[in-house]
């Protein structure tokens, strides 16, 4: 996405939660777009409010654990992550490699365990 477009879709995607203000994926993707510019909390504020009209939703929970990530609140984003798993969220070769999630692979222990209980069948070597 380029920046200087920020504007254009910013304004699209207000003018869909103002056309229909129940759609949970328009509160989501407007988090997206605020995450990849770095307003994390704008960006957090909107994930929050798609979890509230929709707790079964994984893909904010996992934008939650990303940016708890990057900001260094390791166990913060552990629980916001354990919520997109339980919810379905099932990207497993996605998580080993996304950056955002760098500081929880670190920890090496706690991630093995939760890929076990979330992934047994990739876990068994």
């Amino acid at each position: 996405a380029d920046s200087q477009r920020f504007p254009e879709a910013e304004k699209c995607y207000l003018k869909a939660i103002s056309m229909d203000s129940t759609l949970v994926e328009s509160y989501s993707n407007l988090g997206d777009l605020y995450a990849r510019f770095k307003s994390h909390e704008a960006a957090e504020q909107l994930y929050f409010k798609a979890i509230q009209m929709d707790p079964t939703q994984s893909v904010p929970y996992y934008n939650l654990a990303c940016i708890s990530s990057l900001k260094l609140k390791t166990d913060k984003a552990f629980e916001f992550l354990e919520f997109a798993l339980k919810n379905g969220l099932n990207k497993y070769e996605w998580m080993q490699q996304d950056t955002d999630l760098t500081v929880l692979r670190e920890r090496k222990e706690q991630w093995k365990e939760l890929m076990k209980k979330y992934f047994p069948e990739r876990m068994k070597h």
